[in-house]
């Protein structure tokens, strides 16, 4: 409906670097939230990012927030990362291991709460817990770490942790009282676990796959069980289901030939139940 803006490049070490929309977009009343990186290190780290604000109705740009980094700072800008809705403010998580709580119209930072470590998933609301607060979840990337922040008035505060494995970059997905994450353990092999939300204690951790699982898992409930779907970051870029009962994973589609390549896709349903999901053969 309008055209915005684009972020000026960045000059660093006389080298132009451009930004990336490597993150999740995010509605929160009329705006859409699109998070930005650039100059992601050989380390690893990012450099630098943006946060934008873009009126749905006519395409302007409501505000810009810049982060770079300097020094030994842990990070800056957000890299795979996404924003929940809270009212008239979002909750994002970005490299600098913050998780902010930011007014939508203004784009001031109203509460920060430090995990210490990247967040490179989306946040995931948990609804209102039994004090009447916001509660909202957090994976910080390594140690990979379930984090539940509250939210009080215009404060947000960790109200419990739960370390389940090496790292992740796994968005959770919440199936009643149980929080399930992908990520890798220190062998490199891809895991699933399960978080209770309510006691913040890992029920179990099950290892799925040889290689990371960066998805977040897609949740079917059928028949009186719980399935998870993921992918694994190697190839072939298999579909892995896993069955929360048991504990069990098995692969139960395996592309091959120049179908078969690494994934980090998460899986979404049609209504016919067919399952979609891609791999870096570019299918």
């Amino acid at each position: 409906v309008g055209k915005t803006p684009s972020l000026a490049p960045l000059v660093v070490n006389g080298k132009t670097k451009g930004y990336q929309a490597a993150s999740t977009l995010a509605v929160a009343g009329d705006a859409v939230i699109a998070p930005f990186v650039a100059d992601v290190g050989a380390s690893g780290a990012a450099q630098a990012g943006a946060l934008v604000a873009v009126r749905i109705s006519d395409g302007a740009v409501l505000w810009t927030n810049t982060d770079r980094r300097t020094g030994d700072e842990l990070g800056a800008g957000y890299y795979w990362a996404g924003a929940a809705p809270s009212g008239s403010d979002i909750v994002i998580g970005d490299e600098a291991g913050r998780v902010q709580l930011i007014d939508v119209a203004t784009g001031a930072v109203r509460s920060t709460v430090e995990l210490g470590t990247p967040v490179r998933t989306s946040i995931v609301s948990g609804g209102v817990d039994e004090d009447g607060h916001e509660a909202f979840f957090a994976v910080g990337r390594a140690p990979a770490t379930l984090v539940k922040i509250v939210r009080s008035g215009d404060e947000l505060a960790v109200a419990g942790e739960a370390a389940f494995t090496a790292s992740s970059t796994s968005t959770p997905v919440i199936v009643g009282s149980r929080a399930y994450i992908g990520g890798v353990n220190e062998a490199g092999q891809g895991v699933i676990a399960e978080v209770d939300v309510d006691t913040m204690q890992v029920v179990r951790v099950s290892t799925v796959a040889a290689a990371e699982v960066k998805s977040t898992p897609l949740a079917i409930s059928s028949g009186g069980e719980t399935y998870l779907y993921v992918t694994a970051n190697t190839e072939p870029g298999a579909l892995i289901r896993y069955r929360v009962s048991t504990g069990e994973a098995a692969v139960i589609y395996e592309p091959s030939g120049a179908l078969a390549n690494y994934s980090m896709a998460s899986v979404i349903a049609d209504a016919a139940g067919n399952l979609h999901y891609s791999n870096d053969s570019g299918t």
